[in-house]
C-alpha cells in the first residue's frame, strides 16, 4: 500500500472521528436546550423494605426472597409491591415528584420495572444506581425525571470500618444535578442498623457521617453557597451525636450548620418507623443553610418534612393503632407497602 493511499486512510479515519464528535455534541446540546423549566417541585425519600427480584444472585443472601426461599417471594407478589411504591409516589403531590431516593433495593433492575409502572410513566424517570457491598445485596437509588433533572455527576461513596474491615455496608450515593439552571447536591443514604444494640452499632453510624461531612466539606469549601440536600434512613435520630454533632444538623435553622426538616415532627413524637411500640424519626432530610437564606432560585415552601400516611399505607393494629402496612411481618405475607412512611419536601421557584 503505498504512503498517499494510508495517507487519504488516516485522513477519512480523523474526519469520521471528527464528525462523530460533533455529531455527539450537536446531540447533548438538543437536550439541554430541551430541558423543560418548572415553578415548583417535590422530592421524596422512601425506605421501601426490601425491594428484591425474584431471582436467586449467588453473590448475595437473598435466597428468602425467592419463590423457593422462605418468604416464597413470586412475580406476582414482586409485582404487587412495585405497584404500591408506584402509588405512593403518585399520591404524595398533585404532580410527580422531580426526584426520589431509595433505599432497600436489590438492584438496577428493580428499580428500572419501578420506573415503568403504569402510575409513574408520565415521569419519564431515569435511575441513579451504584452496587453496594452489602451481604444482603442492598442498596441505595435515585430516580429523576430526564426531562426536568439533569445529572451533571455521580458517584458512590464507600463506608470501611477501620477497626471492623470485614463489616460491609451500603455506600451512599452523591447525585449533582441541575434543575432550571441552578445547580443541587443530594446524598442519599442508608446507614448501619441498631440490630445488635444502640451503642454497640454506633460506630458505624458515626463513621458514614464522617464520610457523609468530609465530601459535603470538600463542596462547600471552594463554593460555600452551594445548595446541598440529605435524605435517608440513618437509623440515627435528629438528636444522635452522628447528626448533631458529626454532620452538624441543629434542631433549628442556623447560617453555619445544616437544618434538619425532620427535627420538628421529631420533637412531636411524630415518626417514620414504628419499632418496639414507639414511632421513631429514622428517616430524614437536612438542607445547607443557603437553601433556606436563598433569596432567589428554588426556595422550600415549608421548613418541614411531610410525612406520607394515606391510610393505604398504614395498618390498624389491635393494641397499637395505625403502623405502617408491611410486606411481611416475619414470613408471613401481607401484601403491603414498607415498614418506613416515605418523607417529602415541597420547593418553589421566587418570581
Amino acid at each position: 500500500m503505498g504512503k498517499i493511499t494510508i495517507t487519504l486512510i488516516l485522513i477519512i479515519g480523523f474526519s469520521c472521528s471528527n464528525n462523530e464528535v460533533e455529531r455527539y455534541e450537536v446531540k447533548l446540546n438538543e437536550r439541554r436546550s430541551k430541558m423543560k423549566t418548572i415553578d415548583s417541585f417535590s422530592v421524596v425519600f422512601y425506605n421501601v423494605d426490601n425491594l428484591f427480584d425474584t431471582a436467586n444472585d449467588p453473590l448475595t443472601s437473598d435466597d428468602e426472597f425467592t419463590p423457593n426461599g422462605e418468604k416464597k417471594w413470586t412475580e406476582k407478589r414482586y409485582q404487587h409491591k412495585l405497584k404500591n411504591i408506584a402509588s405512593v409516589f403518585k399520591g404524595i403531590d398533585s404532580e410527580l415528584p422531580l426526584f426520589i431516593g431509595v433505599c432497600e433495593v436489590e438492584n438496577r433492575k428493580v428499580l428500572d420495572d419501578l420506573t415503568n409502572e403504569s402510575l409513574l410513566k408520565n415521569g419519564n424517570y431515569d435511575v441513579v444506581h451504584y452496587n453496594s457491598p452489602d451481604t444482603r445485596g442492598i442498596d441505595v437509588g435515585f430516580l429523576y425525571k430526564k426531562d426536568f433533572f439533569k445529572v451533571l455527576f455521580s458517584e458512590s461513596l464507600a463506608i470501611n470500618y477501620i477497626n471492623n474491615p470485614k463489616v460491609l455496608t451500603r455506600d451512599i450515593l452523591y447525585v449533582k444535578g441541575q434543575v432550571n439552571n441552578e445547580v443541587i447536591h443530594v446524598f442519599v443514604n442508608h446507614w448501619s442498623s441498631r440490630r445488635n444494640g444502640e451503642k454497640e452499632t454506633e460506630y458505624k453510624r458515626l463513621e458514614a457521617a464522617n464520610v457523609l461531612k468530609n465530601k459535603i466539606e470538600s463542596i462547600l469549601e471552594s463554593s460555600p453557597d452551594e445548595k446541598v440536600l440529605i435524605m435517608g434512613d440513618f437509623n440515627d435520630y435528629p438528636n444522635s451525636m452522628s447528626i448533631v454533632n458529626v454532620l452538624e444538623a441543629s434542631l433549628q435553622p442556623k447560617s453555619d450548620e445544616f437544618y434538619n426538616l425532620a427535627a420538628k415532627l421529631d420533637r412531636a413524637e411524630k415518626g417514620t418507623h414504628f419499632y418496639n411500640e414507639e414511632w421513631g424519626m429514622l428517616d430524614q432530610m437536612m438542607v445547607s443553610n443557603s437553601w433556606l437564606a436563598s433569596k432567589s432560585g428554588n426556595v422550600l415552601k415549608n421548613k418541614s418534612v411531610e410525612v406520607y400516611n394515606d391510610g393505604k399505607v398504614l395498618f390498624n393494629h389491635q393494641h397499637f393503632g395505625a403502623i405502617p402496612n408491611k410486606t411481611y411481618s416475619g414470613n408471613k405475607y401481607h401484601g403491603g407497602y414498607s415498614d418506613h412512611l416515605a418523607i417529602s419536601l415541597k420547593f418553589e421557584y421566587k418570581k
